[in-house]
C-alpha cells in the first residue's frame, strides 16, 4: 500500500459528493430564505402602520396647536413645545421611511415631505391654528396616497 496518490488516480467519489452537499445546500437555502422572507402584502401592511404613525403624531397638532397659539403668540408654552416636538419627531420618521415609500410613491413621498416642511414652518412662525389644520390635511392626503 503506499501513501502517495497514484497517477492517473482521481478522487472523483468525494468531490461529486461535495459538489452535490454544495448544490443541495444551496438549494435549502433558498427555500428557507423565501419562506422566512415578508411577502409584499405583509411589507405593504407594515409601511401603512408606520405611515399611520407619523400621521397619528401629526393629527394632534389638531387639538393641541390652538392651545398654544393665538394671533401669532405663544399663550401655551407647553402645548407650544409639544407642537414643535411633535413635528420634528414626524419629520425624522417620515425620513426614516423614505426609501420605502419612494420605491411605492415618489411623487407622493415628495409631496408629504414638503408639507411637513411646511408644516414645520407654519408652527415655527406661529400661523394661524387653521392654516396648520390645512397643512395636516396636505400631509394625510399625500401620505395616503403614497402609501
Amino acid at each position: 500500500m503506499s501513501f502517495y496518490p497514484q497517477r492517473g488516480r482521481r478522487w472523483p467519489g468525494p468531490l461529486t459528493a461535495l459538489g452535490v452537499g454544495l448544490l443541495l445546500g444551496g438549494i435549502g437555502g433558498a427555500v428557507a430564505g423565501r419562506a422566512t422572507a415578508p411577502s409584499l402584502a405583509e411589507q405593504a401592511r407594515e409601511l401603512r402602520r408606520e405611515t399611520a404613525g407619523v400621521l397619528s403624531r401629526l393629527e394632534v397638532l389638531t387639538v393641541e396647536y390652538p392651545q398654544a397659539v393665538r394671533d401669532g403668540q405663544v399663550v401655551g408654552r407647553t402645548e407650544y413645545d409639544g407642537s414643535v416636538a411633535r413635528v420634528d419627531n414626524a419629520r425624522n420618521a417620515l425620513a426614516g421611511l423614505a426609501s420605502d415609500l419612494r420605491a411605492v410613491d415618489p411623487a407622493g413621498y415628495e409631496q408629504a415631505r414638503a408639507a411637513v416642511d411646511r408644516l414645520a414652518a407654519d408652527v415655527g412662525a406661529r400661523a394661524d391654528p387653521a392654516t396648520v389644520a390645512a397643512r395636516v390635511r396636505q400631509v394625510r392626503a399625500a401620505l395616503t396616497g403614497a402609501a
